[in-house]
């Protein structure tokens, strides 16, 4: 999920034994949090993806693998 709002999404949100997918990423102070309360969410949630450290990496793969796709198609 991604909305956008730092912390927002809070254990009350989430069912016994979810697995939680936090791809928000918002500037909090000097730092960076999910949309996702992550200690929160692991009092409840099977899994929780950490920001930053999470979806991000593979975010850019596959940018990266799509960029490279581009290129090929445009025979450069």
């Amino acid at each position: 999920m991604a909305i956008g709002s730092p912390k927002f999404i809070t254990a009350d949100y989430l069912g016994e034994d979810q697995i939680v997918i936090d791809a928000g990423i918002n500037a909090v102070g000097n730092g960076l949090a999910g949309d996702v309360d992550f200690e929160a969410a692991l009092t409840k949630a099977a899994a929780v993806t950490p920001v930053p450290g999470g979806v991000g990496t593979l975010t850019t793969a596959f940018i990266f693998k799509n960029l490279m796709k581009a290129i090929k198609l445009q025979g450069l």
